[in-house]
């Protein structure tokens, strides 16, 4: 049995050798990053029907502003829950 926790632990060395805090911040970095995804999407949905047919900031119609907000906010997020699986599954155990 020891022989086994022996293994494991060359096996996780051999692996990653993150220690805890930079484990903890991969994971908070990813949190993050889902979270402006959320923030970008809810609010390119508002500047989509709410702004619709007027100038947004001299960037075009608030319409076009918020579908680059929606779809780059999905991609965030995409990205944010991609970075936490990978996180998970090889450091944060």
């Amino acid at each position: 049995m020891n022989e086994l926790k022996n293994n494991k632990a060359k096996a996780q060395s051999v692996v990653g050798s993150r220690t805890a805090k930079s484990s903890v911040a991969i994971a908070g970095a990813a949190l993050s990053v889902f979270v402006a995804g959320g923030l970008a999407t809810f609010s390119g949905l508002g500047c989509f029907f709410f702004m619709r047919n007027r100038p947004f900031l001299s960037f075009g119609d608030g319409r076009s502003f918020g579908m680059l907000l929606v779809f780059g906010g999905l991609g965030l997020s995409i990205f944010g829950v991609l970075m936490m699986r990978i996180a998970r599954n090889r450091w944060l155990n």
